[in-house]
């Protein structure tokens, strides 16, 4: 996408240059080329900080998030909020959403946005964000809300991603050589639920086949004894 978007203008200013007839001359002409070359450019690093835009929110707003939590109405309503609470809790999202929308755009004005920068606003903010929403609950309805985001964590990225991951390896105090560890039992328990389940298959096969005729029975044996493996033809670069 951002070599289109760089060939694109880069055409375009090409046309641009064989249409100006009064240009005063070649440097004029250069300069205009050299112009649109910067903003293909400034485009292109717009287009990296909105990827990495994408990609830092597509985890932080993730169904188990504290914003994303505490905008739900059944977690409002097993939290017992009251008007007022979810009231606030709004504003402070909404706030959150203004902070961020203007930090971008005046980093933008300085000429100092990209992915680094918008990963160092973004994670200010939230941390903000999220203490002040914690600031609104109640001592019991952040206990309950921290059993919540637990449970849709485990739901949400798997047993594994969940345990090594930032929030219930921070909460657990999970170190590095017990996630190493985990990955590692996780590997072990996944071959031996793959082995179950090829057994359990090949049984449940087996059951279903009882119920065909001795003939049928043979016939089926004739055309699956030689076996063949079946693998997609790899597209050719």
């Amino acid at each position: 996408m951002k070599r289109f978007v760089i060939c694109f203008l880069c055409v375009s200013s090409t046309l641009a240059i064989s249409s100006v007839a009064d240009a005063q001359s070649l440097e004029d002409l250069r300069r205009l080329q050299m112009q649109r070359a910067a903003e293909a450019r400034a485009i292109a690093a717009e287009m990296d900080a909105v990827m990495a835009a994408q990609v830092y929110l597509a985890d932080r707003h993730s169904a188990y998030s504290t914003g994303r939590l505490l905008s739900n109405s059944q977690v409002q309503k097993d939290l017992e909020l009251d008007q007022d609470q979810i009231t606030e809790l709004r504003k402070i999202q909404d706030d959150y959403q203004k902070q961020i929308r203007n930090e971008i755009k005046q980093a933008r004005k300085n000429k100092s946005f990209n992915s680094k920068k918008w990963k160092e606003i973004s994670q200010r903010i939230f941390k903000e964000r999220k203490s002040a929403m914690g600031a609104v609950l109640l001592p019991h309805q952040s206990k309950r809300l921290k059993q919540i985001a637990a449970q849709m964590e485990l739901k949400n990225r798997g047993d594994l991603n969940a345990l090594i991951g930032s929030n219930l390896a921070s909460e657990l105090g999970i170190d590095d050589e017990q996630k190493e560890r985990l990955k590692k039992r996780a590997a072990e328990i996944k071959k031996e639920f793959d082995e179950e389940v090829a057994r359990l298959k090949k049984e449940a096969q087996q059951k279903l086949f009882r119920e065909l005729r001795p003939d049928q029975r043979k016939k089926l044996d004739e055309l699956t004894r030689e076996k063949f493996e079946y693998k997609r033809d790899r597209r050719k670069k």
